[in-house]
């Protein structure tokens, strides 16, 4: 369950935007899941990129300062411990 309110993205399955779940995404990629990661650190403040869904350097530097200041392994990948740091998760 899930507070009223609470926002929520669906990120897999026939009424997810994206349906891919928490592949691991890496430079050069491009999609609805890129775009929802943007916003994420855009909202943390760690992304100041156009929201474009392009995985490109401007969020490469983004996704390294986020990976840095939430104690994750510094690296281009952004894996499911990732998504999971950034406040994703899975439900059914």
């Amino acid at each position: 369950m899930v507070d009223i309110g609470t926002p929520v993205t669906i990120v897999n399955g026939s009424f997810g935007p994206f349906g891919r779940g928490f592949d691991e995404i890496n430079p050069g990629d491009r999609g609805a899941d890129v775009l929802e990661i943007q916003k994420r650190l855009k909202q943390l403040g760690f992304y100041t990129g156009s929201l474009d869904g392009i995985y490109d350097e401007g969020m490469k530097i983004a996704v390294h300062g986020f990976q840095r200041a939430y104690g994750l392994e510094a690296k281009n990948t952004i894996t499911k411990d990732d998504w999971h740091a950034m406040g994703f998760s899975e439900f059914e």
